[in-house]
């Protein structure tokens, strides 16, 4: 996105913030660049609870005391400072000042990819509107950790069909670029977007080529992430290996990725939920805590997703069920506040099917639930409301299983 002139959209800027977690703004004079910048950057920052960091290329020349330091190592400075920045939290930072002569794609390219992975929001401003435009819209690498940072988002709200035409331009572009490590990153979303779309074969070839690819470039956290992912499938199949996943957290853990390690946590305590005598009131209780601890709201509502599934499956007492409730309901606001339909649709059928009050779907609801499926191709998710629509099993208890989908592979309501 540019912004050119005087422009002060600031909704507009926020939303695309939310899409890509990347906003360029430029042409504009210096100051008024420089204060939308801080604006965006300060409402950002206080909606989401994260520090704010600010960076300007050109004071990164004048501070090295080196005469004749040029802009492009001037924005290595830049880059280095935001990948020091990025290994500790997730933050919001604002990169200004960038020179027309190192808007070519490569400060940008390096910028997205020091942000890969990450929860942070970057912000980029630049005085020249028209370099920065084709540096943004090319085939460069630039494009390529651009694409896969808003494929990731829509991975992230379970909507496949939106992340597919991003994913094919983004492995164009980094294979044109020769970058093997953006490449791993885009097979590694293809293999979740196979996931998303109950292809477990296909997901499972994917995500073991993606993992071999980041064990042979040292990406730590891509390994980790695709192991996670493997070891999801492994459960959805009945297989659950939850020694798999805490190897994924120990991976997260020493690559400094508190976010990774969170969801390592988090479905690592879904594979041993039904275990005898396994404590998980508690562990979903410390993954709630992590994710807290790095912003994390879709991470949280899946916890709260997760723990009111085994709150409801383990323990039947009217006290348990109106807290199986509760979290049912919290789950369902942050879903909303996060604007992930994949979480929201499923937490709505999965309250519906195990709360007393909504243990028969209204055609109204039913029809809502069916709508959001469709909308991000979930067959599976509109396979179970037509199951639900027709009525509770001969046990009086909402089934587990749909066998068109288990034998497919796809997902079940308790275990996407």
């Amino acid at each position: 996105m540019s912004f050119v002139g005087r422009t002060r959209d600031l909704a507009a800027a926020r939303r695309e913030l939310g899409t890509s977690r990347l906003l360029v703004v430029s042409g504009a004079p210096d100051s008024d660049r420089s204060a939308f910048l801080d604006a965006v950057a300060r409402e950002v920052a206080d909606e989401v609870g994260l520090p704010v960091y600010r960076f300007r290329v050109a004071d990164a020349g004048e501070r090295s005391g080196e005469a004749g330091r040029t802009p492009g190592e001037a924005a290595d400075t830049v880059v280095e400072a935001c990948r020091g920045v990025l290994a500790v939290d997730p933050c919001v930072v604002v990169v200004d000042g960038v020179p027309a002569g190192t808007a070519d794609g490569s400060l940008l390219a390096e910028l997205i990819s020091a942000f890969a992975g990450s929860q942070s929001f970057l912000l980029v401003g630049s005085t020249d509107a028209r370099e920065d435009a084709a540096a943004l819209s090319s085939d460069r690498c630039a494009d390529g950790w651009a694409l896969l940072a808003r494929a990731a988002v829509h991975c992230d709200r379970g909507d496949p069909r939106a992340a597919g035409p991003l994913l094919r331009r983004a492995v164009e572009a980094h294979q044109v670029a020769g970058d093997r490590r953006g490449e791993a990153w885009a097979v590694f979303l293809y293999g979740r977007m196979c996931r998303l779309r109950g292809r477990p074969e296909d997901a499972r070839r994917l995500l073991q080529a993606a993992r071999e690819t980041f064990r042979a470039v040292g990406e730590a956290p891509g390994e980790a992430w695709a192991t996670v992912e493997l070891a999801r499938l492994a459960t959805r199949s009945g297989s659950p290996d939850p020694d798999a996943l805490a190897e994924a957290r120990r991976l997260h853990e020493r690559a400094g990725d508190r976010r990774g390690a969170a969801w390592a946590h988090l479905w690592w305590t879904v594979a041993r939920a039904d275990e005898p005598g396994f404590p998980w009131q508690e562990e979903f209780a410390s993954v709630q805590g992590r994710f807290h601890e790095v912003s994390d709201r879709l991470g949280t509502a899946w916890t709260l997703h997760h723990h009111a599934l085994t709150l409801a499956r383990t323990d039947r007492t009217d006290e348990r069920r109106r807290e199986a409730d509760r979290l049912f309901e919290g789950a369902l606001a942050l879903f909303e506040e996060a604007d992930c339909p994949h979480g929201r649709a499923w937490t709505m059928l999965e309250y519906a099917l195990r709360s007393p009050a909504h243990r028969f779907l209204n055609g109204e609801w039913a029809a809502e639930i069916r709508h959001v499926f469709h909308g991000i191709g979930d067959e599976a998710g509109e396979a179970w409301v037509d199951l639900a629509e027709a009525g509770p099993s001969p046990g009086g208890e909402p089934p587990y299983e749909l066998a068109c989908w288990t034998r497919s592979g796809g997902p079940t309501p308790a275990n996407r």
